[in-house]
């Protein structure tokens, strides 16, 4: 791949990462380009509107990066069965919902559904990555792959919300509990504060992501209880892509 080519897809996926237009200066410094190549690159992005200028200076993701990753997900992902789900969850338990896929060592944020009125950013949000260790979806996913494969998606230096790290093998431990209950839980690992519960999805061939809920710790029934509506919303999701459940 040509040179111009990585650094096109290194400044997409640096405006994708961040929350505000990121300066040229950032953008050269993250590239380790000179100034003159990055500012070629940034002119072919913004004339085919991959890339938008900002303030004077900045620059952020352009609505055709959107474009681009929404043929993705219509085409690749069974959301069309899954959001529904996702709808009646959040309506029945007043909590946000949402579906995730491993990506590496983190997890994708694919849908999102919140509840009417929401009192606290919750910690998923559409294209968002969090660690697939310590987050319930994350977990969820991973409890179902070949144990030979989980390595690939763990990053021990990653440490919890309160700065704890676990070794791979008790993580295996962990998992294996999972895959015994049917789900995963995450009590405050990612977000001090923040529970969730997660399922796992099937499609025709595996695992192919996870039904997850969030709410404040303490605001909700047990976490037994609240998993209970996962798991069944789960299930259904499963039955709707002609997935099978299996322990």
């Amino acid at each position: 791949m040509g040179t111009a080519v990585v650094r096109a897809v290194r400044v997409l996926e640096l405006l994708a990462s961040s929350e505000k237009p990121v300066p040229l200066s950032g953008i050269t410094a993250a590239l380790g380009a000179p100034k003159s190549s990055v500012h070629g690159v940034l002119r072919d992005l913004i004339s085919e509107g991959f890339v938008e200028p900002a303030e004077p200076g900045t620059y952020k993701i352009g609505m055709k990066a959107f474009e681009v990753g929404s043929a993705l997900l219509h085409r690749t992902n069974p959301m069309s069965e899954i959001a529904p789900e996702l709808r009646a969850l959040t309506r029945r338990l007043q909590v946000t919902s949402h579906f995730a896929v491993l990506a590496g060592t983190d997890v994708v944020y694919l849908w999102k559904e919140d509840p009417p009125v929401l009192g606290v950013q919750l910690a998923s949000a559409v294209g968002a990555r969090l660690p697939a260790q310590w987050t319930s979806v994350g977990k969820a996913c991973l409890a179902w792959l070949d144990a030979e494969d989980v390595a690939q998606h763990l990053d021990p230096a990653q440490p919890s919300s309160d700065g704890r790290h676990r070794t791979r093998a008790e993580m295996a431990v962990e998992l294996a509990e999972i895959r015994s209950r049917g789900y995963a839980v995450d009590e405050g690992d990612t977000v001090s504060g923040i529970e969730c519960v997660a399922a796992p999805v099937f499609d025709l061939h595996a695992c192919c992501g996870a039904v997850g809920v969030s709410f404040l710790k303490g605001s909700k029934a047990s976490l037994a209880e609240v998993a209970a509506d996962v798991v069944v919303a789960a299930g259904r999701a499963t039955a709707k892509l002609g997935g099978l459940w299996s322990r």
